[in-house]
């Protein structure tokens, strides 16, 4: 017989929104850069900047303050990861060969270095925080070489940026992550994107 769970009344209290006390949320932090086309940039910090300011929107980022956290919150950092971003023309995703290609060189070069403060607390190849399933069918340019449809091999599920132990931001705190290319820029022949993310709890004081 299946076992009906009931919530007390103080598990109804645990789950308010309002009151005193703190709440903890499943949340995710996430930032996104741009790489450029022919750039020479190297290195790419994340979320050093906020929504608002610039024209930034929540589609590039969710931070409410550069760098840091509004005062009276904390994160607790469970995983982290790095997503490359499909480059748009005219707000279609332009999945090519090309485009393909210089997604697999950002993920699959560099190191991710997380900073807390002054001080780094975890590092790792990018290569080992991209997980998931990078696959399917890129088109091939028309009149290139090996032209048609090209197949990418999927990543390896068993990569995982989950941490052991659970980092905590503090408020007001000063954080980054930062992709650091060391062999030159990466080879990108469109503009693309790259996101890191944070996913944890986020520590809050309720509402009221």
């Amino acid at each position: 017989m299946a076992q009906i769970d009931i919530l007390t009344r103080a598990d109804l209290k645990a789950l308010a929104v309002v009151g005193g006390g703190l709440e903890v949320l499943d949340w995710k932090l996430y930032d996104t850069l741009p790489v450029v086309n022919a750039g020479t940039q190297t290195v790419f910090k994340f979320f050093q900047e906020a929504v608002g300011p610039g024209g930034v929107t929540p589609e590039t980022t969710n931070m409410d303050l550069p760098g840091q956290l509004s005062n009276g919150y904390r994160f607790a950092i469970e995983s982290l990861g790095i997503e490359p971003i499909l480059p748009m023309t005219a707000g279609v995703p332009q999945l090519t060969r090309v485009s393909v290609q210089d997604q697999m060189c950002l993920v699959h070069r560099g190191t991710c270095i997380l900073w807390i403060g002054g001080r780094d607390y975890f590092r790792a190849p990018v290569s080992d925080l991209i997980g998931g399933g990078f696959q399917g069918f890129a088109q091939g340019d028309a009149g290139a070489a090996g032209a048609g449809v090209v197949y990418v091999a999927p990543r390896n599920n068993t990569r995982s940026g989950h941490l052991e132990y659970k980092f905590v931001i503090p408020s007001t705190f000063q954080f980054s992550v930062e992709v650091d290319y060391y062999a030159g820029p990466p080879a990108v022949s469109q503009t693309v994107g790259l996101r890191a993310f944070l996913k944890g709890k986020l520590i809050r004081p309720r509402q009221g």
